[in-house]
């Protein structure tokens, strides 16, 4: 995966509130690891995923656009992708 292919999937998105299945993480974590964080100011659950272990991965671009209709969005670095939990 480039990052074009990332910024054309992911880029256009804001960052959502979205329950994520088990089923889901599990399909995303095949390919990238997935961190459980928390937001100190707001207390908000989210999980990230890093931008290098996503461009090192073999994560096939069907499951990038899965990310994006699930609602992943770049952070405020653009260092990784989030999405907050409900």
């Amino acid at each position: 995966m480039t990052k074009e292919e990332l910024d054309e999937a992911i880029g256009g998105n804001k960052t959502a509130t979205r329950h994520i299945t088990a089923s889901e993480l599990a399909n995303i974590m095949e390919y990238v690891p997935v961190e459980l964080k928390l937001d100190r100011k707001t207390l908000d659950n989210y999980y990230r995923i890093g931008i290098s272990e996503l461009l090192n991965s073999k994560m096939p671009i069907s499951d990038l656009n899965t990310l994006k209709e699930q609602g992943w969005a770049y952070d405020g670095n653009r260092e990784s992708i989030i999405i907050f939990l409900t």
